[in-house]
């Protein structure tokens, strides 16, 4: 299967016309493909998410609409911070033949589950991506590529040779390939501790003073004080902002709203990792808390369904003993009543949610692994280099 087009959907509300509308352009923008001869044929759809946010009943329901109507249908899922991170994340799933089936039924039950053996790990199944440019595209990156001078490679490219801490890696711009070693109000902050550090990101101040979220929130109370209210859009923005600011503030003293420095590129690194592992570990922390809300209800419905199962069995030897009373005294028996309908069972959880949130925890696990291993390996390459150097 190939895509070769894609377009965004309508930003609408939901409900019956919001639905019916959004079924309509899409209609209408397939239309204008094939007017134009473009790839009309539709094959799916895509999603941008963040951080791995993605397993959700939404995206559930919609896929098997999509994979229902038409069954080479994929979805891709586009993750814009990791790939700003120097990550391309874009990943291509479908449902599985199982989970199809359950859909198709509409019994979410816990039998039906267990008799399908249906696991957050065989929900979705993964399809291969293989990305390929046009020749206009091809041609462009290389006319590009030959715009850059020599120079600007080979200064890039020598970072590695310039960098004394270990840490560092490559930037956009040749101004931010800076080494903490290289600037002078950093490597005075560096020497103030009884061993000095081999790198800045190794400094047991920097963690308190500009990775800390209670000194980040304090220092956005004292910007909002002094200037009003940040610009910056996102949590993870404005914790990145507000650590950068806290960073030279500890260093380079207060320079002015006008003034700029340079943030070392490994302390650069060290901050965009930070606010994004807090970020990860947060939204696993908010989805185990929702897992843990389902599984109370399950342990409710079960403590129920115990309760009434005890109660009938009660009933029914209460009814059989009160015959053998009556037979002994020569009175008719009482009529068999049909159980089920005096006791009716408690109705049980759907159970699918459950396991969209535990594919969904998996998924952030997978994530903090990742990230984890390795920053994992840089931490212990600088640690060795200290030990080395001391």
């Amino acid at each position: 299967m190939e895509a070769s087009m894609s377009f965004r959907s309508m930003n609408c509300r939901e409900g019956r016309k919001a639905l019916r509308g959004t079924v309509q352009y899409q209609m209408e923008m397939m239309r204008s493909l094939r007017h134009v001869n473009i790839d009309h044929l539709h094959v799916g759809w895509y999603q941008s998410t963040f951080y791995g946010s993605f397993v959700s009943r939404a995206l559930l329901d919609s896929q098997f609409s999509y994979q229902h109507a038409i069954e080479e249908s994929v979805v891709l899922i586009y993750d814009p911070i990791k790939t700003a991170q120097g990550s391309l994340s874009l990943k291509a799933y479908r449902l599985t033949p199982e989970l199809m089936e359950i859909c198709k039924e509409k019994d979410f039950t816990p039998e039906a589950l267990k008799k399908a053996n249906i696991g957050f790990e065989h929900m979705f199944e993964e399809v291969p991506i293989v990305i390929k440019n046009s020749h206009l595209i091809s041609v462009l990156m290389w006319e590009l590529e030959d715009k850059s001078t020599v120079a600007d490679k080979h200064e890039l490219l020598n970072l590695s040779s310039r960098c004394t801490c270990g840490n560092c890696a490559t930037m956009p711009t040749e101004a931010e390939n800076v080494c903490c070693k290289e600037t002078p109000p950093v490597v005075r902050r560096m020497s103030d501790t009884n061993t000095p550090v081999a790198c800045m990101t190794l400094h047991p101040g920097l963690e308190p003073v500009c990775l800390n979220i209670y000194t980040l929130q304090n220092a956005l109370n004292i910007y909002r004080a002094d200037y009003g209210l940040l610009r910056e859009r996102g949590y993870e923005r404005r914790c990145k902002h507000l650590a950068y600011r806290s960073f030279v503030s500890w260093c380079w003293g207060y320079l002015g709203r006008k003034v700029r420095v340079v943030i070392p590129a490994c302390v650069v690194l060290r901050i965009r990792s930070d606010n994004h592992l807090e970020k990860s570990l947060q939204l696993l922390m908010d989805r185990v808390d929702d897992m843990s809300q389902d599984i109370v209800k399950y342990n409710t419905y079960s403590r129920n369904l115990s309760k009434q199962q005890q109660q009938k069995h009660q009933y029914v030897q209460r009814r059989q003993q009160e015959n053998v009373q009556r037979q002994s005294r020569g009175e008719p028996l009482l009529a068999e009543e049909d159980i089920s309908k005096l006791f009716k069972p408690p109705q049980p959880p759907p159970r699918m949610d459950t396991l969209l949130i535990a594919g969904q925890i998996n998924n952030y696990c997978q994530n903090v692994k990742e990230f984890t291993s390795q920053n994992l390996g840089k931490l212990f390459m600088a640690e060795a280099l200290q030990g080395h150097n001391s």
